[in-house]
């Protein structure tokens, strides 16, 4: 899980990893040819809302923020149908680094502000867990999430996790 704000204490975090937040566009678009993308960039594009992010607001406060608006010309709850929109050419979309899916869809992150949201593994806190689970939290702490282009590990030892 990943949220802007701070979790209820009621719930033990496992950190895994940093995930940047990028600008979607299809391929040969004029985002494509920049080094750098700054999150103004999507002013003056037709922007597709991805209505289950749960950064939505926070990145809409942002542009707020900077004094910027953008023109939502689709949302959708279906990440595949906004990156599809996208591949195709109707427009770009906030999304992190590591979820595109659909080919097509280009993404360079964001600079000025860069923004970024912590993926964790979260839990009830005090939960019992079943040993199928109990394998699946050991496979979580043993993986090397600074592997394969993830940003950081964070594995820390003061939450509930070590069961």
């Amino acid at each position: 899980m990943a949220q802007p704000e701070p979790f209820n204490e009621w719930l033990d975090l496992l950190p895994l990893y940093n995930e940047r937040f990028c600008i979607a566009f299809p391929t040969g678009h004029r985002l494509d040819q920049q080094n750098r993308v700054e999150i103004s960039d999507v002013v003056g594009e037709t922007y597709l809302r991805r209505i289950n992010c749960e950064y939505r607001d926070y990145l809409a406060d942002r542009l707020r923020a900077l004094g910027l608006a953008v023109r939502v010309g689709f949302q959708s709850e279906r990440e595949d149908w906004i990156q599809m929109m996208v591949a195709a050419g109707f427009g770009v979309c906030f999304l992190p680094e590591f979820s595109p899916t659909i080919p097509g869809v280009r993404t360079q992150p964001i600079s000025g502000p860069e923004i970024v949201r912590e993926i964790s593994l979260v839990s009830m806190s005090g939960r019992r867990f079943s040993p199928a689970v109990v394998t699946f939290i050991r496979a979580i702490r043993s993986h090397d999430w600074a592997r394969g282009g993830l940003a950081q590990t964070a594995l820390t030892s003061g939450s509930g996790w070590h069961r």
